[in-house]
């Protein structure tokens, strides 16, 4: 019987990475896949970060066949030699090229490391552009580009604004004092806590510490919950 990754490697040169990744459906052939991409990940780095990026998704679904690993961590650790920085850095350039639909091979001479850097700038219409300038460069040539840093600028900016409405809703789901009526006790006590909160257990810990230094806080902390 024909597996499934016996069926990838027979495949026509005109089927893309991406059906490729696909055609893997089971587990056990999705790990097989990534053992052996792993052997030359310089060259194959694309295509292991989508079969990770499967991997992955499976073991953080709880998907039958992946019941061994209690996280993709933990897989990692101990069925690869790749770090796991580096393999998130190869499921962001197949993520990220999948998500925007440009095509691995408009990026496919560069090395994994440049990708990585240029990939949050790199768009359908300026990858031809990019590329081509970014084969002469190096990592740090590659991030310093302003195109490439104002990307980044607006990713960090939208995921701010993402927290700050986050915040925003939460904090307008709790009621407010009607104007001119005082605090109830309870207004200050989530005041408080939300103010703690804020800060962090380190820095809030170290505040209660100085204003009540005679106090048992381990005991206060575990009546509290």
């Amino acid at each position: 019987m024909t597996t499934a990754t016996e069926v990838v490697e027979k495949a026509s040169p005109v089927v893309n990475i991406v059906q490729k990744i696909e055609a893997l459906a089971k587990p056990r052939d999705l790990m097989k896949r990534a053992k052996t991409l792993e052997e030359d990940y310089a060259k194959s780095f694309f295509e292991l970060g989508g079969v990770l990026s499967r991997i992955k998704t499976g073991i953080a679904s709880k998907e039958a066949g992946f019941e061994k690993y209690q996280s993709f961590s933990a897989y990692v650790a101990e069925e690869h030699r790749i770090s796991i920085s580096q393999i998130n850095k190869m499921i962001f350039g197949y993520e990220s090229l999948v998500a925007k639909q440009i095509p691995y091979e408009k990026v496919a001479t560069l090395p994994w490391s440049s990708l990585v850097a240029l990939v949050p700038a790199l768009t359908p219409e300026n990858v031809d552009e990019l590329v081509p300038a970014a084969e002469k460069m190096s990592y740090k040539q590659i991030s310093a580009l302003p195109v490439v840093k104002g990307s980044k600028d607006k990713t960090k900016a939208k995921a701010a604004n993402a927290g700050v409405a986050k915040k925003g809703k939460a904090t307008s789901a709790a009621p407010t004092p009607e104007a001119g009526e005082a605090p109830s006790a309870d207004d200050k006590h989530a005041a408080v806590l939300a103010y703690l909160t804020d800060l962090g257990v380190t820095k809030a810990v170290a505040l209660l510490k100085e204003a009540f230094p005679d106090a048992n806080l381990a005991l206060a902390l575990k009546k509290s919950h």
